[in-house]
């Protein structure tokens, strides 16, 4: 039992040193992910916001920049991982899902 935890303790060393810097790379890039799809919640009103601030009594220089800020925010911003697919919460949550089940079957498997 002893030489198995071992076994088990260079094991774990060693996938520390092989997936350390992807694991690094992905707490990373689900902050920023996390981060994005707040502020695209918090910039969905920018459209809202443009259109209702009185446009039509301004010069009409602002109401050309207004229309800009228009057609711009009715194209959401977003990220891909390499165009296959977007990347939001919602693929994120999906990604964490299937973790905990592998990781559970591989648990259950393992370890009975």
């Amino acid at each position: 039992m002893v030489m198995w935890h071992q076994d088990l303790i260079r094991c774990t060393q060693t996938l520390e040193v092989i997936y350390s810097k992807s694991i690094l790379f992905n707490f990373i890039s689900s902050s920023v992910l996390i981060c994005l799809t707040g502020f695209d919640v918090l910039s969905m009103g920018v459209g809202d916001a443009a259109y209702k601030c009185l446009w039509y009594g301004k010069e009409p220089i602002i109401g050309k920049n207004l229309l800009l800020i228009l057609i711009r925010s009715s194209k959401p911003c977003k990220m891909t991982a390499y165009g296959f697919a977007d990347v939001n919460l919602t693929a994120f949550m999906r990604i964490l899902s299937n973790a905990w089940s592998y990781f559970a079957l591989l648990k259950t498997i393992v370890f009975g």
